[in-house]
């Protein structure tokens, strides 16, 4: 990609544009084709300066589209340009060329307007109008909602230069936007999807950072340096200031460093302009009396995902959550960071849901202090886990940060001002202050305070246009009275969000019935969604479910105003949603004061009034020409001596590090003692990132540390090695330690909205948790009784003996040095293709060996293995999935009885850990009577599915996912594929056919008996897990192979591959019990998205307490996933948007399932027994009936029986 050179736009006076228009905007056109490496939309775009007033357009709502007037014809578009903007015309023109290569459908969209308008600013900054130019934006864009999305900060992050292997943002975001076209034209230009519109602007960040974080030896060394002067000094005033310190510090041998004074000038040039690292602080939020709480949330099962999800997303005050599901329920961590007075709400609320049974568990803590390391050394190398033992490691290049919060509070009397500081000073350079001059600080600081101050008055206007309306028709107040009055139980949330949810619904009815005016009446447009569907967003399709009863309940009966009923609810509902919208803006929740305020016209005129003097007293009191950069030095050093202070030198934050380094992000909750803290020091050089929060119990008051360790990701086996060492290291100190999902992407927030800037002090509330509470007891619904776990004395027994990280990073190396990761789509096409005919490649013996000396065949397959036919034999495959409440309470020997095959469990420590275990038990008689036992009679059990397995569906296929020579598992692409599964009728997908294999749904009556040759075979082949086919085939083993292709040929065996060199870290399971039976084909197309991984057909029965019974099912899914590193959280939420949509309301998502050989030997003593175990043969055979029988599990007295592991013993 060439660089943008637009000087022939920006050099020429208005008249030479004029007289050359077409020319230069040709030009312009050409150069950005260039530079974007894009081709035009249109073929043929013509520029035209109209001599005509004033275009027509309201400006408050159309400033992306000022000065202009377009028309379309084919493939051709012709601009007009009002001499009305004459002034304008240069950025006028650069907006209309960029957007000639945006698509038509997103040309409006408010997202790619802001974008460009930026760009547009930044390319002709130097213009003699651009000042006028920001004050028609601020006065028609800028805005409460504009200012709590941050889309004013985007400047910085938009001036980026691009570099030889390197897009800059613009052009990045260009080719984004072409990869996620259907997604971004999702994103509703209505005001109720500004959180839709943050979370793409967070998105594009994010993977932008993410693609393009590299620094080089040098860079780093001189970021060192610089956080080591920040810290010492505390401040950043220039760069000429960091020169002096640099060679002073130098001199003194503070600083050792081989830099010189021109290379560390140059390095912090570029660390500038280049990257996001700026002389940010850490905010002691108590001193300003605001309370930072760790809170951990484990939700009762009965409660769908879905539901959680919304409602942690919109919990007052709760931030950076991360959450955790490896079973039907789910369990957050995050922190609420709220002014002092709302601690007690806030507690009152949590005890309400634990009450209720919505909380099975919650703890929160108080933050005490803080300690961020970095370690730099991983920038270096790409090894998973460092040594720091090893020669070349760098021990100065361990950054740490770490504050105390202190007891005292500062009792803050802060400016508007004030604010603003401190929202800057905590985030990265291209939202907060960067390594510029502070002359750019302070344009910075004025436009913040000009858009602060635009956005209060645009509130004030916003509340006085939304209520007048209102005092004026009698019949819309008496609609809107009715509506709190029909809801009042449910509160001021609820409705909010009720209104909001019908709003987006009407919408996209509305376009869809003006898109289509043939349809006139409910029954056509039935008729039309049944066959079309109505939207392409799965959000919009779940919301249509849930509110389409409603919505067209009257609708029914307008045969021949069908559509002007819709829309005049769309009105009247939009307009009820602004009135909420406002007073949520206002903090005013109590549902009978809004009604007073409705019902009292005077009474709103009052608030009008005290908005209004507020708005003059402590916004515009505040001078522009005040700011100054004293003014700033003097607050930054009035807030670091405070005492305690309010602030510290942070700059370690806003350090981003190469994603792949932060995949695998364990939190630990640990008791705070000397051994705790002896220990952290020791682990804390061998990972890149760790976050400590030194805490105490709210209620116990016991001290505790929040340890969160930030790693790359490790391979199942290396994480349970992981665990081991944890628990070996930290023993009974470890209170709780597991994998949580979190973005990597931080987002920024404030406490400002929460200020009285007029009274100088924190605003509270007592109706902001009272409404919540009652909006989330509506939104739950579900309710259950407490739910008690004990305490897990088993821990070492499940982890096994002690083990050092040394011997991690041992097991870690050996793995990839004997790794030949090849993703190479030619050779990858060779294993697919040998794949595609495997059972004619193995029982071809001669073929097999040929193919055996190929390097593809070398390199991709670890094993070639194989799935009986099960039913075939009389048995079936079994999996159990369970979740006990008391782990003492389960004998897992009895448990386990004869007839296991596998044990597994989550790797987590807590009170308890997911258990997943297969068996081979008669076909359709499953040994439940000790599960039944133990849930029914000692009820220790929390949840379970039980399930056999039906057919396995084999995904194997490059078909995308890859870029050049390496994986790109993109979330966006999954939504935009999902979606075009399900609602696009015309979407050709393109899936690979997916192998089937048939094994315990046949149509059979006569089984394979134990005296029969075919039996014989298979448990030659097959004791507890398949032989490797290949270790046998092409050698002299004659009887072996002479089976293998016997079986083969008769479909009682089905071979499989187990891969290696495919770059795949993760491997998930997700059971869905009890789906329709309609919906297998879509979630089969749906999860063929992925490239290596099985479907598994399954039937069984499931239980979660709080049930009257256990749950029977005939038709469910278990789907197995193998992936390399990706956005996992972000995949996981969207798989919960379609569980949510084909109403799955339970499922089970586990994944580091950790292998249960250890557990085997603490309760067998050792593990010989495996060398003779087979469970195929320790089942009872009825000669009889002609069918296998379980062992009995207890006698008639109910005492234990152990089945013995090798009935031929």
């Amino acid at each position: 990609m060439t660089r943008l050179n637009i000087e022939f736009l920006i050099n020429a006076s208005i008249e030479s544009i004029l007289s050359n228009l077409d020319t230069i905007f040709e030009n312009l056109l050409q150069e950005i084709k260039s530079h974007l490496n894009l081709d035009l939309i249109f073929s043929n775009v013509t520029i035209i300066y109209s001599e005509e007033d004033k275009t027509n357009y309201n400006l408050k709502e159309f400033f992306f589209e000022i000065g202009v007037r377009k028309t379309q014809k084919n493939n051709s578009l012709t601009i007009y340009i009002s001499s009305y903007y004459k002034k304008f015309l240069r950025l006028i023109l650069l907006r209309e060329a960029y957007k000639s290569f945006i698509p038509l459908g997103l040309q409006g969209n408010d997202i790619i307007n802001i974008f460009i308008n930026q760009k547009v600013e930044i390319d002709i900054q130097k213009s003699e109008y651009i000042e006028d130019w920001k004050e028609l934006k601020r006065k028609s864009v800028v805005s409460y909602d504009f200012m709590e999305t941050e889309f004013d900060r985007l400047e910085k992050f938009l001036k980026q230069e691009g570099g030889k292997n390197k897009p800059s943002p613009f052009q990045f975001f260009f080719s984004y936007i072409k990869r996620n076209i259907d997604l971004i034209g999702g994103i509703k230009e209505e005001f109720f999807s500004l959180e839709k519109k943050k979370g793409f602007y967070d998105k594009f960040f994010e993977e932008y950072t993410r693609k393009y974080t590299e620094y080089s030896d040098e860079i780093l060394e001189t970021i060192r340096v610089v956080a080591k002067i920040f810290f010492k000094v505390k401040s950043y005033r220039s760069l000429l200031d960091y020169q002096h310190y640099f060679m002073e510090y130098k001199e003194s041998g503070f600083i050792q460093t081989d830099l010189s004074l021109r290379k560390f000038t140059e390095n912090m040039q570029w660390i500038k302009n280049n990257t996001y690292i700026a002389p940010s602080y850490r905010l002691n939020w108590l001193a300003l009396e605001i309370v930072s709480m760790l809170c951990f949330m484990k939700f009762n099962p009965l409660i769908e995902t879905g539901t959680i999800f919304n409602l942690i997303k919109q919990l007052p005050f709760f931030t950076l959550p991360t959450y955790s599901k490896n079973n039907f329920g789910v369990e957050i961590i995050g922190y609420f960071i709220c002014p002092k007075v709302y601690l007690k709400d806030i507690i009152g609320f949590l005890d309400k849901f634990e009450l209720d049974g919505i909380l099975i568990d919650k703890k929160v803590y108080i933050n005490n202090g803080a300690v961020n390391t970095i370690n730099l050394n991983y920038t270096t190398s790409r090894s998973i886990i460092l040594n720091p033992d090893k020669k070349q490691y760098k021990k100065e290049y361990e950054l740490e940060f770490g504050i105390k919060y202190g007891d005292g509070i500062l009792k803050p009397k802060l400016s508007l001002l004030d604010w603003l500081l401190i929202d800057r000073i905590r985030t990265i350079s291209i939202t907060g202050f960067g390594f510029e001059m502070r002359s750019e600080t302070l344009n910075s600081l004025k436009s913040d305070l000009l858009n602060e101050i635009e956005s209060q008055h645009k509130l004030i206007e916003k509340v006085k246009k939304n209520l007048i309306k209102i005092h004026h028709s009698p019949d819309l107040k008496r609609k809107f009275l009715d509506l709190i009055e029909s809801n009042q139980s449910y509160g001021f949330f609820y409705i909010k969000q009720i209104l909001n949810d019908y709003i987006t619904v009407f919408n996209v009815i509305i376009k869809t019935l003006v898109e289509n005016p043939s349809l006139n009446n409910y029954f056509q447009f039935q008729e039309f969604i049944k066959n079309q569907g109505i939207s392409k967003t799965i959000e919009d399709n779940i919301l249509l479910s849930k509110l389409k009863k409603n919505i067209f309940k009257d609708s029914i009966s307008f045969k021949f105003k069908f559509k002007q009923n819709l829309i005049e609810k769309f009105e009247v509902y939009s307009y009820f949603y602004n009135i909420f919208k406002s007073f949520n803006d206002l903090k005013l929740f109590d549902l009978k004061s809004i009604k007073s305020i409705v019902k009292d016209e005077l009474l709103i005129q009052k608030i009008y009034q005290s908005k209004e003097e507020k708005l003059r007293k402590s916004y515009e009191t505040y001078k522009i020409y005040k700011i100054t950069n004293k003014v700033i030095e003097n607050r930054l050093e009035d807030f670091l001596n405070n005492e305690p202070p309010v602030i510290q030198p942070n700059l370690l934050n806003t350090i981003i590090i190469a994603s792949y380094l932060t995949k695998f992000c364990p939190i630990l909750i640990l008791k705070d003692t000397v051994q705790t803290r002896e220990g952290i020091e020791k682990i804390k050089p061998y990972f890149p990132r760790v976050i400590i929060v030194e805490m105490s119990d709210y209620e116990s008051h016991n001290k505790y540390i929040f340890l969160r360790l930030l790693m790359p990701n490790l391979k199942i086996n290396e994480k349970q090695l992981f665990y081991t060492i944890l628990y070996n290291f930290f023993k009974e100190n470890i209170i709780f330690s597991k994998s949580f999902l979190q973005s990597s992407f931080t987002e920024n927030f404030s406490r400002r909205d929460f200020y009285d800037l007029e009274r100088e002090e924190l605003f509270y509330t007592e109706d902001l948790f009272k409404q919540f509470y009652l909006y989330a007891q509506k939104t739950i619904r579900k309710k259950g009784n407490p739910i008690l776990e004990s305490p897990n004395k088993l821990r070492g027994d499940i982890w096994g003996k002690k083990k050092t990280i040394l011997s991690l990073i041992n097991e870690v190396e050996n793995r990839i040095s004997r790794e030949s990761i090849d993703l190479n789509i030619s050779n990858l096409e060779k294993i697919l293709d040998y794949y595609k005919n495997l059972d004619k490649n193995i029982s071809e013996i001669e073929r097999f060996k040929d193919y055996k000396d190929e390097l593809f065949f070398k390199n991709y397959i670890r094993a070639i293995k194989f799935i009986p036919s099960f039913q075939s034999f009389g048995f079936g495959e079994y999996y159990v999935y369970f979740y006990p409440l008391e782990l003492e309470q389960i004998d897992f020997k009895h448990f386990l009885h004869n007839s296991f095959q596998k044990i597994k469990f989550s790797a987590s420590i807590d009170n308890s850990s997911s258990f997943f275990i297969n068996f081979i038990w008669p076909y359709r008689n499953p040994n439940i009577s000790l599960l039944n036992w133990l849930n029914k009679s000692k009820k220790v059990i929390r949840e379970y599915c039980l399930f056999f397995i039906k057919k396995v569906f084999q995904i194997f296929h490059f078909n995308y996912n890859l870029s050049v020579n390496e994986w790109d598992l993109d979330p966006n692409r999954f939504k935009i594929y999902f979606q075009n599964i399900l609602f696009n009728q015309d979407y050709d997908v393109r899936i690979s056919e997916l192998k089937e294999f048939n094994i315990g749904d046949l149509n059979i009556s006569n089984y394979f008996t134990p005296n029969s040759p075919e039996f014989a075979a298979l448990t030659q082949l097959y004791n507890w897990k398949s032989i490797d086919l290949k270790s046998y085939l092409g050698t002299r083993n004659y009887t072996i192979i002479n089976q293998i292709i016997d079986l083969l040929d008769k479909k009682l065996i089905f071979p499989i591959f187990s891969l290696k060199n495919l770059d795949l870290k993760e491997e998930i399971y997700i059971i869905l019990p009890n789906v329709k039976k309609e919906h297998n084909t879509t979630i089969l197309k749906i999860f063929s998205f992925f490239n290596v991984g099985f479907i598994y057909e399954i039937e069984g029965e499931y239980y979660i307490q709080g049930f009257p019974e256990e749950i029977k099912f005939e038709n469910g899914l278990m789907i197995k996933l193998y992936l390399p590193d990706c956005q996992r959280d972000e995949f996981e939420i969207l798989f919960n948007l379609i569980f949510e949509y084909l109403k799955i309301g339970h499922y089970v998502i586990i994944s580091d399932l950790a292998d249960g050989k250890d557990f085997l030997k603490s309760i067998y003593g050792s593990l010989d027994f495996y060398k003779s175990y087979n469970p195929l043969k320790n089942l009872i055979w009825n000669n009889k009936d002609k069918i296998w029988m379980n062992h009995k599990l207890f006698t008639s007295k109910f005492e234990k029986i152990y089945p013995s592991l090798n009935i031929d013993d």
